[in-house]
């Protein structure tokens, strides 16, 4: 305190000290009140940043992690496939890895197929001789009631949300009337193209994937795929009915992922459908030995396959990988469109 503040002091008496003590310890405690109450706010500044900080990097994992997941197998040296299909209302998942290298046609040709909803909702169709065969088939009906095999490629709808990714001359046909020749849209016709064969033909083991090429020119010889599941009970043929025999080829361009255990319960699930070797058949499409219960394979998704192979030496041009004139089975094949 200042002298001259001292010496005015000491000419108050002393009730006027007591109150002006009074009013200086006023103001002091307002003053460290004021100090509390800022810091209390600053305090409180401090841990809304760090919430919501927190809550950021929350949110960022909370995205990243689902993120993380749909991008599995990413590390993985080829594409896996992960099919899922159901059995009652039980489901079951199968994992294939594939080889893109060896095999960019076959490959290329599931990849599109998968990407464009060609399998979802498809029956599994087949499953003689330790096969289970899926492919572009959904069951229906006919006009009796019966259970049949329709397929994508007689679905126009469907059919015409594919056109995109074709030129033209993959879907019109030609008409001629009055000596005049046109041509004309046919969505109807997308999935009937001819792939190239690829230059490897691969051998593996059990639970080999296969796509089946018994003909050229027609949806069923690129949208149909086989799984064994035993190799040394692989089939050469099919039996069919009225005693019709059908010579199968195939290529091999995938295996059994990480020796995955699902998919080998998977595959044992469906084959225990398979209808007895004794009693009459039950054909679909006169070669077709469906399972005695419905599979239904509910989606299929090629993961791995977009980054490295689209992007680098298996850029997805679709049509790189169709060939309108070499036929990917070979004129031997003892298999034609009236087998279907």
């Amino acid at each position: 305190m200042k002298k001259k503040d001292k010496f005015r002091k000491s000419e108050l008496t002393a009730k006027e000290r007591k109150e002006l003590r009074r009013a200086e310890y006023t103001t002091s405690e307002a003053v460290t009140a004021d100090a509390s109450r800022e810091e209390k706010l600053s305090r409180r500044r401090i841990y809304a940043v760090a919430l919501a900080v927190v809550a950021t990097i929350a949110i960022a994992v909370g995205i990243a992690i689902p993120s993380y997941m749909s991008c599995n197998y990413l590390f993985e040296r080829n594409p896996v496939a992960v099919i899922e299909l159901t059995i009652g209302e039980k489901s079951y998942t199968m994992k294939y890895e594939l080889f893109a290298a060896d095999c960019p046609y076959a490959t290329a040709n599931f990849a599109f197929l998968a990407d464009s909803g060609v399998f979802d909702g498809v029956a599994v169709y087949d499953t003689q001789r330790d096969w289970v065969r899926f492919g572009g088939y959904v069951e229906g009906t006919d006009e009796n009631g019966t259970k049949v095999l329709k397929h994508r490629s007689d679905d126009e709808e469907f059919c015409r949300g594919l056109q995109k990714d074709f030129t033209e001359v993959h879907y019109t046909k030609t008409v001629t009337s009055n000596g005049q020749t046109t041509t004309e849209a046919n969505p109807t016709e997308v999935l009937k193209y001819t792939l190239k064969r690829d230059s490897v033909r691969l051998n593996y083991t059990d639970y080999d994937f296969a796509l089946c090429s018994n003909y050229s020119g027609g949806a069923q010889s690129m949208t149909e795929f086989q799984i064994s599941g035993k190799r040394e009970a692989r089939p050469t043929t099919l039996h069919g009915s009225n005693n019709r025999e059908a010579t199968l080829n195939f290529q091999t361009f995938g295996r059994l992922f990480d020796n995955d255990e699902k998919t080998k319960e998977a595959v044992t699930a469906v084959l225990a459908l398979a209808q007895p070797e004794d009693g009459e058949k039950n054909y679909m499409n006169i070669y077709f030995l469906p399972p005695v219960t419905s599979v239904t394979i509910k989606k299929v998704k090629v993961y791995n396959y977009d980054f490295p192979w689209k992007t680098t030496a298996y850029k997805h041009g679709f049509e790189d990988y169709m060939n309108e004139i070499t036929a990917f089975s070979s004129v031997s094949d003892n298999w034609n469109k009236s087998h279907i």
